[in-house]
């Protein structure tokens, strides 16, 4: 970033696009924007990405056109600040020729990333990274916190479709100090396509078991204005029985630039039913669930000396559940579907610049949460009347608000870099919960090419509503849990070359009051405590390789081949428990993905995957109707897609699970078996 300020140049961009292309740490070069056309990728709260004016003594400026510049780091503008951090992008370019058909196809590629799913097409997927369980992870939509404080169970619940998002941004390891409470265990951010030139798109999918899968967009641009307006509709008869599903999704974002100001708003809104066959207990199969999901959000940035951001965003998620799909069959003790209504409100306001000694940032946020429901809450004396649904009421409610203060400084000397901070974080309760968490983060350049690196960063999260209040057949609450916390260190390194790209990092969890759903053996239900004590490690390493980039390769007609493999181990303190989720993760994921050329603009994709899990789940017998542990077997997909590019068209053909390999992410949930489709689409994520 910023080194010996008197003596560098001022490089200028007259433009900005939507290309990977997120930060500049590789050039040692200064840089200022002199003019954005599109909006900057935003959200992360404190190291924010939006590009510093920097006033330095210069006879001469340089002008490069951003989309010619090469730009050796991957790391989103977000992020400039964890310089030595594990971050990793799936940027547009990788999306529209691959196998992947959905934001949870996509999420896969990351071997960090354990995603075990109770169905396709992004009907429910629980998230984990290095080991983490689904709640520890935090979920950013377009850089806001849409973390569901429900349940972690529908923080991927993202009100867009695959085709409409042009990158996917994935931390590893906590992130308190930078993200807030949320990025316990690390974070993600799903970013969507920006208005860039007026143009109509769509993307139009069919397949097996009566899928239908409808993407449209469309993008205006005239000056300092754009718009950006998409919509999905999604369907299928199901694999197996009561596995059906439909869906729909609108999208809306404005903007706004000037030179030195940007403003953006949002707004968003998902309907999503489907069959949950034995989601959340196997004795009863016949489960149904039903989500509604509202979303806006606004962001001012402006650049200066001091540059500020300042975001609003509010997020509402609506939950219907049925244990006995339309009543039927329903058992004696049933009398009731289970209605829960979510909202969250959260203001982030951030302030920072730059001078000799690096870059200073300073971040406020307030985030309310709160639900109505009929089960989860302290009860209330009034009844109040559901939302959507006629026979939806609530009994009962909770309420939270917390705030966050954060600091940090990144300071660059010759190749070394470093960036520090803390978060302190305020629960005004009853309690006065309180807590400080700090972090930091050390990189040193050897050369243009290599890199290395080593962090130490805290995270923490509170209980879920779920956590606290959910008493069902299965389960039962816990009101007395307190927040849980972790330290992340990781040592790795990473090194470019014209030919490959490669990555390695190992990495240390030391969690305390770590929550988990546990049961001992001669109980009946699950319910959630804080153990004391989890200590998780492993490593990580990608290598990816691009043929094209040597010329007069034997081997130009692949267009790339990664392998990612990553292995994890844990300790804990509460072995006397029988573990639903901390203990039962993915100790061992390769990934292997191949795409290649086949006649002129004709292409395919492979994606294999491996996963080992190490656990055990009460296998359910529906005639016994007895229950037996039963240790998860290690599985291997195979997706493939074949491309055909034609002008603007782009015809594709996928397979997905194409051996046909019976699997399960989650004990007692069978998951798809062989999936073809066929699709077209135009310009949509081009």
């Amino acid at each position: 970033m910023v080194k010996n300020l008197q003596t560098k140049r001022l490089i200028s961009f007259s433009h900005w696009t939507r290309k990977s292309y997120a930060i500049f740490q590789s050039l040692n070069k200064q840089i200022r924007i002199s003019s954005l056309s599109i909006a900057l990728l935003v959200g992360f709260s404190v190291n924010n990405g939006f590009a510093q004016e920097v006033v330095v003594p210069s006879n001469s400026e340089e002008e490069y056109d951003l989309d010619t510049l090469e730009v050796l780091s991957e790391l989103t503008p977000e992020l400039a600040t964890t310089l030595s951090r594990s971050v990793q992008v799936i940027d547009v370019a990788s999306l529209r020729n691959s196998s992947s058909q959905s934001l949870q196809d996509v999420l896969i590629n990351y071997s960090q990333v354990d995603l075990r799913q109770r169905g396709n097409n992004d009907i429910q997927s629980d998230m984990s990274i290095r080991g983490s369980t689904f709640d520890q992870v935090q979920v950013l939509f377009n850089g806001f916190d849409i973390t569901d404080p429900q349940t972690g169970h529908h923080s991927l619940n993202i009100p867009i479709s695959k085709s409409q998002i042009s990158s996917v941004q994935l931390l590893s390891g906590s992130g308190s100090r930078v993200l807030g409470p949320n990025a316990y265990a690390g974070a993600v951010n799903i970013l969507t396509c920006k208005p860039k030139k007026t143009a109509f798109d769509y993307d139009l999918l069919f397949g097996d078991f009566g899928l239908v899968d409808i993407s449209l967009s469309f993008t205006y641009r005239k000056n300092k204005v754009g718009h950006y307006i998409a919509g999905n509709f999604s369907q299928s008869n199901g694999y197996i029985d009561n596995t059906d599903f439909k869906k729909y999704s609108l999208f809306y974002n404005g903007i706004y630039n000037s030179k030195r100001k940007e403003l953006s708003w949002f707004t968003a809104y998902s309907d999503k039913a489907f069959g949950a066959n034995s989601f959340y207990t196997p004795k009863y199969p016949n489960q149904y669930e039903q989500l509604r999901n509202v979303f806006v959000g606004v962001r001012l940035k402006t650049n200066g000396k001091i540059s500020t951001s300042n975001q609003l965003h509010y997020r509402a998620n609506i939950d219907r559940f049925e244990l006995f799909r339309d009543g039927i069959q329903a058992a004696p003790w049933y009398s009731h579907h289970n209605y829960h209504f979510t909202q969250v409100l959260q203001y982030t306001g951030k302030a920072w610049m730059w001078s000799d000694f690096g870059k200073s940032t300073v971040t406020a946020n307030v985030r309310s949460e709160g639900i109505f429901s009929n089960v989860l809450g302290i009860a209330m004396t009034d009844t109040i009347s559901g939302l959507f649904d006629n026979d939806a009421y609530y009994t009962k409610t909770d309420q939270r608000t917390y705030y966050t203060f954060a600091f940090e400084q990144v300071y660059s000397w010759k190749k070394m870099k470093i960036a520090g901070g803390l978060m302190y974080y305020f629960l005004p309760n009853n309690e006065n919960i309180d807590g400080i968490y700090p972090g930091i983060d050390l990189s040193y350049d050897f050369s243009k090419k290599w890199k290395v690196f080593a962090s130490a960063n805290t995270g923490m999260r509170l209980p879920t509503f779920t956590d606290m209040y959910y008493n069902g057949p299965s389960n039962i609450g816990n009101s007395d849990l307190q927040a849980e916390s972790q330290v992340s260190y990781e040592i790795g390194s990473n090194f470019k070359s014209k030919l490959y790209d490669f990555s390695a990092s190992i990495f240390i969890n030391d969690a305390s009051n770590s929550i988990d759903w546990v049961r001992k053996s001669d109980t009946v239900k699950w319910q959630p405590i804080n153990i004391t004590n989890v200590l998780s490690y492993g490593a990580d390493l990608t290598l990816t390789i691009y043929p094209p980039r040597v010329n007069n390769s034997m081997f130009n007609w692949i267009n790339y081949v990664s392998f990612k493999y990553s292995f994890i181990d844990k300790e804990t303190s509460s072995a006397e428990y029988m573990s639903h989720y901390v203990m039962d993760y993915l100790k061992n994921k390769f990934v292997v993905n191949l795409n290649h050329k086949i006649y002129k603009s004709i292409s395919i994709d492979y994606l294999l995957h491996y996963h080992q899990r190490v656990g055990q789940y009460l296998h359910y017998d529906t005639q016994t109707q007895l229950e037996t542990p039963q240790e998860y077997n290690p599985y291997t997909l195979l997706d493939i897609q074949l491309n055909w590019q034609i002008k603007q068209l782009h015809f594709y053909a996928n397979i997905s699970n194409i051996f046909n390999v019976e699997y399960q992410d989650y004990g007692n949930v069978k998951q798809p078996g062989r999936w073809f489709s066929l699709g077209v689409k135009k310009g949509i994520g081009e």
